[in-house]
């Protein structure tokens, strides 16, 4: 309780001007590893969370800070826009684990290569 109290504090404190944006990445933080379980109980739709926006804004320190929920400092669940750039390291990567992992700065494979979401798509739906 003292944790997520302190993860409120935070959002409210330094991401007033995003907060709801806030919010929406710590819940879906928290419920990310539970939805492998949801979607083979039923027709649930996995969610991708992509934050995006300008430079120097908090957002990789946000995501970075959500991480720590499931993963003391010691484990890297972070990974550079290489090893996500092809179909089989996306599987790779997706493969491993059910709680989140962090893409930093991965918005040129988004904004260039729209089959890359199509393959995201395809790896969390054949999950």
């Amino acid at each position: 309780r003292n944790a997520l109290q302190f993860l409120i504090h935070i959002i409210e404190k330094y991401y007033k001007q995003c907060r709801s944006k806030a919010y929406t990445a710590l819940f879906w933080y928290l419920w990310a590893p539970f939805m492998f379980t949801q979607k083979q109980l039923s027709n649930f739709q996995i969610q991708l969370l992509l934050v995006t926006g300008p430079t120097a804004t908090g957002k990789t320190t946000l995501l970075s800070t959500l991480q720590h929920i499931y993963f003391d400092y010691t484990q890297v669940h972070e990974l550079s826009e290489a090893a996500i750039r092809t179909e089989a390291r996306i599987a790779n990567a997706m493969s491993k684990s059910t709680f989140p992992i962090l893409v930093g700065e991965c918005e040129n494979i988004v904004a260039e290569t729209a089959p890359h979401i199509a393959v995201l798509k395809a790896a969390v739906t054949s999950i």
